[in-house]
């Protein structure tokens, strides 16, 4: 279950909201009106052990990408500038062996909080105890589907049972840790039918399930030649439906297992026939800094182009540049293909998913309350 913001974080929202909704409406206060990234997504590699379906990446060379020493600067110059949340990606980032000594130092930089997103296959418990050690607070592991199915998806024979072991290993330390522990799976038209099978695999894990949803996007879903295939239309989307309302149901009565709020499952029934979503604004672009395995930055989103190199530019500098500023304002207001990268957190700052969510939330109580819930039934 989500955990109540504090007065703090409040004011900070009510803030980004105004500013963002006035930059819309008055685009030449746009420069007066900066929003500061708060989050921090580092791509220590390109690099992957997987060859999913889906996804452009897989293979790759270790050619270019920063050292040690150098993704310390990154990180210390990041935390500088107020970043308070870190986030460790790839590729697979397991890949790279230095990287609970990069948690380690950013833990030392008191960095709010740190997560990393893995595939899985190379999380042992040692090496899972290492990460917790040196300050990781928050693990996603991708699962799409089980067993043979999971393989086939994500190009790897016998991945499903290491990264189900790896989960295993999560879902104990989490017992007697502060550890958060997500599985994330990826909503197209291949996993559909794997969809509650992988939420109660998530639940006999303790842990809590998170969805992308599959994305045009240049970057990672970038098989141009696939993705028309695995787009979700026709009569899947009424199945589509039919698993959110499942969703919704079971999220009534296990909170804490849906990450998502209830307007979040929502969108997703929206998201496959309009992806852009043009009138929702995307503040998850000015929230959050991007850093590429080569120290390229890119502002909040990996489909525009870079606004800097660490190695020329020291971060804050980059932050503060106009180039900066004009390319928020083309991504704020959405002047690109859409994506649904970070979609959920520009659903906190749309006043109708807003509003959507509380009238759900408080009908959901009173029929909870009241004993009228249909969520009794199988949802499985």
């Amino acid at each position: 279950m989500q955990k109540m913001k504090s007065p703090e974080e409040l004011i900070d929202h009510a803030l980004v909201f105004t500013k963002g909704n006035l930059k819309k409406r008055l685009p030449f206060l746009f420069q007066g009106l900066r929003i500061k990234p708060e989050h921090a997504t580092i791509k220590l590699t390109a690099r992957c052990n997987f060859r999913c379906i889906m996804c452009g990446l897989g293979g790759g060379k270790a050619e270019g990408e920063l050292s040690s020493q150098a993704w310390q600067e990154v990180l210390r110059q990041l935390r500088e500038i107020g970043i308070s949340h870190i986030h460790f990606s790839g590729g697979e980032p397991l890949l790279r062996s230095d990287l609970p000594d990069l948690v380690a130092y950013a833990h030392s930089l008191k960095f709010k909080e740190i997560y990393l997103s893995t595939n899985g296959y190379l999380l042992d418990e040692n090496m899972a105890e290492r990460l917790i050690s040196s300050g990781l607070n928050n693990i996603v592991i991708s699962i799409d589907a089980l067993n043979e199915d999971f393989d086939r998806i994500r190009g790897i024979e016998g991945g499903f049972k290491k990264v189900y072991s790896a989960c295993l290993v999560l879902s104990k330390i989490s017992k007697t840790n502060k550890l958060k522990f997500s599985i994330s799976l990826t909503i197209m038209q291949p996993t559909l039918k794997h969809i509650m099978e992988v939420v109660g695999l998530t639940e006999s894990l303790g842990g809590s399930i998170i969805f992308s949803l599959l994305d045009r996007s240049p970057i990672f879903f970038e098989r141009s030649d696939k993705i028309g295939r695995f787009w979700i239309e026709g009569t899947d989307i009424l199945y589509l439906n039919e698993i959110v309302d499942k969703l919704v149901e079971l999220k009534k009565i296990k909170p804490w297992l849906i990450k998502f709020n209830y307007a979040d499952l929502a969108y997703i029934k929206k998201y496959f026939i309009d992806p852009r979503q043009k009138d929702i604004l995307c503040f998850k672009s000015l929230k959050r800094i991007f850093i590429g395995p080569e120290g390229k930055v890119y502002g909040g989103c990996w489909s525009a182009k870079p606004l800097g190199d660490v190695s020329q530019a020291g971060i804050r500098g980059i932050v503060n540049s106009s180039q900066y500023a004009a390319e928020h304002n083309r991504m704020l207001i959405k002047d690109c293909s859409g994506c649904s990268c970070g979609y959920t957190r520009d659903l906190r700052y749309a006043p109708e998913y807003i509003l959507s969510d509380l009238y759900l939330k408080a009908r959901y109580g009173i029929e909870k309350a009241c004993g009228r819930s249909s969520s009794d039934g199988d949802v499985s």
